[in-house]
């Protein structure tokens, strides 16, 4: 097994360009035009061959010069982060809006709705950027058909999305992607904290911030990090065990994007093994959840069930087609299957056959570890088949779902921390 010291000298010799330039060039969409395109790259060269030089000066010298080099090390992951997300948001200003994911743009629309005392649950988004924002006439190019786009119609988001925002967009037109961009670094700032150790720093600092694919959804605007976020936070007061606090972020998060609900059972497992009780826990999330939803239910209850239940199950009249890398969009593509907008059947059982057994087996295994990073990382793995065998698979899933991992082994750095500093201790 690897030393620490070799596992952080491979995180920044090798893990730390490599992630750094499959950003870069990953996000060329954002930085091919722009002016200082080749300046910063030759500033992310010279800052790398910088911190290759450090390493190289503790190695004569014999020490490890290890604060220096976390150091360094967040300044070059924050340096490509900012560069590249400024680029992004003058991209949106100046030149195309469509580099900006629609349901960023959607949330924004119905933050200003909720300004005008209008409910973002009835109205309808024909008459903003969002008509035009794939093809002309408001169309979608789908499975290389041009479809309706279901979002001028539908706001399929719980509502926490978009009053959080209200109160910027009072003020000025804050672009959702700022929002995401603070919950991003809060989210890594926690984690780092609950390190001692400037090795595993590092290590989660590479990790965390230089996650290509959570960096990708991020700039075009979905909200999975702060989702993930929410998640982090959630988690690590369930690490300290103040679990009242746990259940509020968790809460909170399903309140930015429903599908987090799937956590729910893993996280009642590891209450039930560790405390052995979970009743006040459930109440604080259900009585949250139900204080936000409440007067949206109230404005229109039909509308609220439309948008945020019953359309991302495609139960709506208008449905959003099969899409992305799920089974069903695999078969449709191999014409196995005839139809992009109903699951087949047979479909519903496989997923029910499948995910119900594992998810069995999982709680059960949860049960046995007693461990957060398991639960992480267990509820990763569910998720992935879960999410292949439904409808859609889509680019933030896979992100999100990866990040998860990425998580657990966070999850599980900080444990081992742990148990070390407890075996000095006694």
């Amino acid at each position: 097994m690897l030393s620490k010291n070799s596992l952080t000298n491979i995180f920044e010799l090798f893990v730390l360009p490599l992630l750094s330039f499959w950003i870069i060039f990953g996000e060329l969409r954002y930085l091919v035009n722009s002016p200082i395109f080749f300046v910063f790259i030759f500033l992310v060269v010279f800052f790398i061959v910088c911190l290759f030089v450090i390493k190289l000066i503790a190695r004569i010298k014999n020490k490890d010069y290890i604060k220096l080099r976390l150091l360094v090390v967040i300044f070059i992951c924050l340096f490509i982060l900012t560069i590249i997300f400024s680029i992004a948001m003058i991209n949106r200003q100046q030149i195309d809006s469509k580099l900006t994911h629609d349901g960023a743009l959607l949330t924004e629309f119905a933050a200003d709705l909720i300004l005008e005392g209008k409910n973002p649950y009835v109205e309808n988004y024909s008459k903003t950027l969002l008509y035009d924002w794939d093809l002309p006439g408001g169309l979608l190019q789908v499975n290389n058909v041009a479809i309706k786009n279901p979002a001028l119609d539908y706001y399929i988001y719980p509502p926490l999305n978009f009053l959080v925002l209200v109160p910027f967009r009072a003020i000025f037109e804050m672009d959702y992607r700022y929002l995401l961009a603070v919950f991003f670094i809060i989210s890594y700032l926690a984690l780092l904290v609950l390190f001692k150790d400037y090795k595993n720093k590092i290590i989660i600092s590479i990790l965390y911030l230089l996650n290509p694919f959570l960096v990708s959804v991020t700039l075009f605007g979905m909200n999975e990090v702060i989702v993930l976020s929410l998640f982090i936070i959630s988690i690590i007061f369930l690490h300290k065990k103040k679990l009242w606090l746990s259940a509020i972020f968790f809460a909170l998060a399903i309140l930015f994007k429903q599908y987090l609900i799937l956590f729910l059972p893993f996280y009642l497992i590891y209450l039930l093994v560790k405390n052995n009780k979970c009743l006040r826990e459930v109440i604080i999330i259900f009585v949250i959840i139900s204080t936000i939803f409440l007067p949206f239910l109230i404005w229109n209850f039909n509308a609220v069930v439309e948008d945020v239940v019953l359309f991302p199950l495609g139960l709506t009249e208008s449905v959003y087609p099969i899409t992305g890398f799920s089974l069903l969009s695999i078969l449709y593509n191999k014409n196995v299957i005839d139809d992009m907008y109903y699951a087949p059947n047979w479909s519903l059982i496989l997923q029910v056959v499948i995910c119900l057994p594992l998810l069995a087996y999982f709680l059960y295994l949860i049960y046995k570890k007693k461990r957060i990073s398991w639960t992480i990382m267990l509820f990763a793995i569910w998720l992935i088949v879960f999410w292949f065998l439904a409808r859609f698979f889509n680019i933030n899933y896979i992100a999100f779902c990866l990040h998860l991992l990425v998580l657990s082994y966070i999850w599980y750095l900080i444990e081992k921390e742990k148990e070390k500093i407890n075996e000095k201790t006694n």
